[in-house]
């Protein structure tokens, strides 16, 4: 995909990786709409292109509608989730967010006529399979642990169903073990070790390419930073 006046939905915009990835993006020339349903505290030039928007709320939405001309919109990436395990266990509430939100996201998608849509997943989905590595057709409903798990096989499903109904062409990336510069959160604390991480599949990797994904046609997921390939499944 071009850069050249291509334009990019962001859900999670104010996010760790929604906060970068906009960032990269627009270095990169693109034309960026970013949602959240927070202001992003970090960088400017993201809050500059970032529409407050609780994507729940279909009165919400209908105003995003309002703002913005989302039929040319070229591809979506759908990154606004709750996603601390935990929380979600103690709150299921916040899995339903998830759910709700993703759907309403595809509503947009089908409604404007977006094909390209790139969905932020998580290892969870392969639960604590006694196996590794894991092979991207290995999710299993059964390996949910948690209503955050559920949330996101549930969103992989949905996706799998529009490209079935609607065409969609999508990539679904399973993040695990998130960090970066935008990352205030309390899961660490000074004395961490930020370097080469291993994930909890057990692999040695560099911390760009924490990740799997599924895409549509099953190719095999490009190497490097794995969101941004994702706009670039063939350089």
């Amino acid at each position: 995909m071009s850069a050249t006046k291509q334009t990019i939905l962001v859900t999670g915009s104010s996010g760790t990786i929604g906060t970068r990835f906009c960032e990269r993006l627009l270095e990169e020339g693109y034309n960026v709409i970013g949602v959240d349903w927070v202001e992003n505290k970090w960088q400017s030039s993201v809050q500059a292109v970032t529409t407050l928007c609780d994507l729940r709320k279909e009165e919400e939405i209908a105003e995003l509608e309002k703002q913005h001309d989302l039929s040319t919109v070229d591809a979506i990436v759908h990154l606004a989730a709750n996603a601390r395990v935990y929380e979600l266990v103690q709150d299921p509430t916040r899995a339903r967010d998830n759910f709700l939100s993703t759907f309403n996201v595809l509503e947009l998608a089908r409604k404007y006529g977006t094909k390209k849509f790139i969905f932020s997943s998580s290892r969870e989905t392969y639960g604590n399979i006694d196996k590794t590595p894991c092979a991207e057709d290995e999710v299993r409903v059964h390996n949910c642990e948690s209503a955050y798990t559920a949330s996101k096989v549930g969103g992989e499903a949905l996706i799998h169903a529009y490209s079935e109904c609607y065409g969609l062409d999508f990539v679904i990336l399973r993040f695990s073990n998130v960090y970066g510069m935008y990352d205030d959160s309390d899961r660490f604390d000074a004395s961490t070790d930020v370097g080469p991480s291993t994930t909890d599949t057990g692999f040695d990797v560099d911390p760009p390419d924490v990740a799997s994904a599924e895409t549509g046609d099953t190719q095999p997921a490009p190497t490097g930073d794995p969101t941004t390939l994702a706009l670039h499944p063939n350089p």
